[in-house]
Parts: C-alpha cells; structure tokens; sequence
C-alpha cells in the first residue's frame, strides 16, 4: 500500500473510531538561567521545533522553551512534558526530549517520516556566552545561530541552518535535507547533505568541505596559504567566488555542464572537457570542484 493511500485509511479509521476527535493541542512553557562559564558546552537533542541560539557576553546561560504537544488527554500531555529533560551539569547544560511510550496494544504509524499519530514540537531560544560549544540533533526545523565562538556540531535529518557571525575551529553540518546558508564565518567548515541547497558568504577559512548530492554550492571565501578547499555535488551548480589576488592550485571534473573563470588559469597536464588541471596566479592553495550535472563557475571577489 503507498504511503498517502496508508495516511488515508489511518485518518479515515480515526474518524470512524472517533479517535480523532480525542486529539488535542496541549502546550508549556520552560525556562531556566544558569550561572555558566565561557568555554561551555550546549548540547540539545529534540524531535521536531525551532533552535534559536545567541551569543552574548554574559557569564549567564538564559533557556526559553515552549514545548508543543498532541494528546488524547492533558494527563496524557503532562506526561509528554514530563520527558523534556532541562538541566546543567559542571559546564554542560543540555536539553533532550525523549518520546513517550504508546499504551500497550497501539502503534506509532509513520510513513516517509510523517508521524501520523502523536507529536510533539519543542521551540527554543536561547542566550549563551558568545565563546560556547554547541552539539545539536534534531530532526525536522530550523536551527539558527548568531555571535558564537567556539565548536559548533549540527546533525538534523530535515533541517534548515542559518548562521551568522560565527567564528570556529571546528564547524560541522550533517543533514539530508533542508537550505544552509552561512553568513560572515571565520574558521574550518565540513558540510555534508543529500538534498541541500548551500550558501555560504563572507568566509574567512583556510579549509573547506562541502559535499551534497542533490543541491546547489554558492560560495565567496577567501583562499590562505596552505588551504584546502573541496566543494562536491552529484546534482547541482557550483559557484566559487574568490578574491582577485588568490593564488592556488585549481582541479576542476565534470561529466556534463560548463565551466567558466573570471580569474586567469594557467593550464597544466592534460585539460579534457571533463578535467580541468592549472593555477590561478600561484601555488599556494588547492581548491578542487567536482559535479556530475551541474555548471561551475569561478567569480572575481574585489574586496575594498
């Protein structure tokens, strides 16, 4: 049975059982300040719902959380609250939401992600010293950070990133689906996704990874001696745009689309229509661009 035919039958056997009637929508709220140190670590793991976080400086640690959920009863709901987990332990606070376990005899229907019965949404805005680590998980919404020094680790499944004003060593997404689109970073970016669009401006960094299979990369970033800079899609246009007094090394593969530069290539080795080997000014870098469907461009950066 297809996946919208199973949705059918479920909301039709719940109206007929009167079942879906018995649904409601129960929220709260949550909120707690924590003395903390910068240097801290932020890790959330929720199902679905909005992450907002903002760097301040402040010695402080601000949580604001409505939490969402859909139960037959409020008993019910408060047990579904019950779950969220806030806490703080030495430099670490964290925020979980586990599900609750379904009555014995019932089943959690999901079908291509869709939980067709029970949910629930966690929302979340939260105030952290502008140098704090953050490790978060989630599922389906969007994660939005801002004025943040330090490690930041995104794995979602549906998601949506944006970030601004972010400065780190370390700074990884992993996701299947969704837009990321990065603004003023200054550090090392690792991006992996299935079917992402990627945009990332104003970038200071001296490494760069970013592959996706079914998506679009649009990138303006500098180019640092010694730099490594791989930009991957299986589907999709890539656009580099770089400053017009770069120097490195350029390795570029395609199977089908164009490849224009704005910046002069000095070719070496073999060129084909489908490998592209040369240096733009000199070899201090290595920046390699490869797409199986897709256009790639190269855009003169002039910086004032």
């Amino acid at each position: 049975m297809g996946c919208n035919k199973l949705i059918i039958v479920v909301l039709l056997l719940f109206f007929i059982l009167g079942g879906a009637a018995d649904w409601d929508e129960y929220t709260k709220s949550f909120e707690q300040h924590y003395d903390i140190s910068p240097g801290c670590t932020l890790s959330i793991s929720i199902g679905d719902g909005n992450i907002e976080i903002e760097g301040w400086q402040n010695t402080e640690m601000q949580i604001e959380a409505k939490m969402t959920v859909w139960a037959s009863s409020k008993k019910e709901a408060e047990k579904m609250f019950d779950r969220l987990n806030i806490r703080k332990r030495d430099q670490r606070a964290s925020i979980t939401y586990k599900p609750s376990r379904l009555p014995r005899g019932e089943t959690q229907i999901q079908c291509d992600g869709v939980v067709v019965r029970r949910g629930a949404r966690v929302d979340c805005k939260i105030f952290v010293p502008n140098e704090s680590n953050l490790d978060l998980n989630l599922d389906d919404g969007v994660v939005s950070i801002e004025g943040i020094e330090g490690e930041v680790v995104i794995d979602g499944y549906d998601i949506d990133v944006i970030s601004k004003r972010v400065k780190a060593d370390r700074f990884e997404i992993d996701s299947d689906d969704g837009d990321i689109e990065i603004v003023d970073f200054n550090g090392r970016a690792e991006i992996h996704s299935d079917d992402t669009d990627v945009l990332l401006k104003e970038v200071t960094s001296s490494r760069l990874y970013i592959s996706t299979d079914d998506g679009s990369i649009d990138v303006e970033t500098t180019i640092e001696t010694g730099g490594r800079y791989e930009f991957r899609t299986d589907d999709g246009d890539i656009t580099l745009t770089i400053p017009d007094d770069a120097a490195t090394r350029i390795s570029v593969r395609k199977d089908d689309g164009r490849f224009e530069s704005e910046l002069p290539i000095l070719l070496q080795g073999s060129m084909s229509a489908h490998h592209i080997e040369g240096v733009i000014a000199r070899d201090e870098a290595l920046i390699s661009i490869s797409t199986d469907d897709g256009d790639i461009t190269i855009r003169k950066w002039s910086r004032e």
